[in-house]
């Protein structure tokens, strides 16, 4: 944990051992969660979403707040505790996490872990809040909650299985065509299913790599690229670098 004025920076595992939902508790601090690693499920004031690398979710003191780890536990979180004042611009709920949001967090951690100075922590802290309101989700009144739901076990599948499986799996393990899953996704998330793939697993291979990981063979089987080359393909056109350039970058 590194804390600066109005700000503490925590990076850890999830505490919740139990893969079931966990009762509804309120939420005592403005917070804003980042998953570094793994998924998991969580319902706010009675609205259920999938969180992985891909999304943060921002809550307030107040909320009603529940988790589920129906994929196993143990997710890695970097999370953001928030005075009032910091968190007063900010909109609570569900937000896409563009490339360059993730990557700026990734180097936070990295940065703090080296030892950084409050002064600059605490500017990049606030940088990094000012981008998030600007990269919201769809509206829960824009989509059916029967879409919601379809796009939510979607991405569950996908990260089940190390993001190794086409659409066609997907769509014939959810029992729908896929065209209708395609149409909805990208609806829901705004993106494809195909760009969301790439994007959560290049966040994979990131924080790998920011954890020591060393064979690029092995983390392109591990997450379902063609071969070395087309993760480095895929890794350099999300995070702008390779992944050799990446490791140095993100390594304490």
């Amino acid at each position: 944990m590194w804390c600066v004025d109005g700000a503490c920076l925590i990076e850890g595992l999830c505490p919740v051992e139990d893969p079931k939902w966990t009762a509804g508790s309120p939420v005592r601090r403005h917070r804003v969660a980042f998953v570094r690693h793994g998924a998991y499920l969580r319902r706010v004031n009675g609205v259920e979403s999938f969180g992985d690398s891909t999304s943060v979710l921002v809550v307030k003191p107040g909320d009603e707040m529940a988790v589920a780890h129906p994929l196993g536990c143990g997710d890695q979180l970097v999370l953001l505790d928030l005075s009032e004042e910091l968190a007063d611009p900010l909109r609570t709920g569900v937000f896409a996490v563009d490339d360059e949001i993730d990557l700026a967090q990734r180097q936070i951690v990295t940065a703090a872990r080296r030892g950084i100075d409050e002064l600059e922590l605490n500017e990049r802290i606030g940088m990094l809040l000012e981008r998030l309101p600007n990269a919201g989700l769809a509206p829960t009144g824009a989509v059916t909650a029967a879409h919601r739901r379809l796009t939510s076990h979607a991405a569950q599948l996908l990260a089940a299985v190390g993001y190794t499986v086409g659409l066609g799996e997907i769509a014939g393990l959810l029992d729908c065509s896929p065209h209708h899953l395609s149409r909805t996704f990208r609806r829901v998330t705004g993106q494809t299913l195909t760009e969301y793939r790439n994007r959560a697993r290049v966040r994979e291979v990131l924080g790998e790599l920011q954890d020591g990981a060393d064979n690029l063979r092995e983390l392109a089987a591990r997450y379902g690229f063609a071969d070395q080359a087309h993760m480095i393909r895929v890794v350099r056109r999300h995070a702008g670098g390779s992944p050799g350039t990446l490791k140095k970058i993100l390594r304490a």
